[in-house]
């Protein structure tokens, strides 16, 4: 059975029906919680904060990557918080042509199996 990971974001009060709202800069926190039914094997576990744009011309990203759990178990129910700093720029934009969203994505990195994966979006603003 594939684990279930869930990524939570602190600060649920200042969220809209897009997401969680923040300032380009601020410190964005959270927590990846891994539900199964026994002991994950991983060689890691990863949390990647960033942006990407879709919509017409060339696809363009920027990651913050963080290792939370390195090599062994993952304890079911387990929470494994995560803390960054977001950079100044750029922006949460939806136009006609092009769109730059946020998320916060968590892997669990697994030894001879699909990687387990869970997301959550924010917006940030100027």
């Amino acid at each position: 059975m594939t684990p279930e990971v869930t990524v939570h974001l602190d600060g649920a009060s200042r969220a809209t029906p897009d997401g969680l709202v923040l300032l380009a800069g601020s410190r964005l926190s959270g927590s990846v919680q891994v539900r199964a039914s026994e002991p994950v094997k991983c060689r890691r576990l990863v949390v990647e904060v960033g942006w990407q744009t879709s919509g017409k011309g060339d696809r363009d990203q920027g990651w913050i990557v963080q290792e939370i759990a390195g090599a062994g178990s993952l304890e079911p129910g387990a929470v494994h918080p995560f803390e960054c700093e977001l950079p100044l720029g750029p922006v949460t934009y939806r136009g006609h042509l092009l769109k730059i969203d946020w998320s916060v994505r968590a892997r669990i990195d697994r030894p001879w199996a699909f990687d387990a994966k869970g997301e959550a979006g924010f917006v940030v603003v100027a």
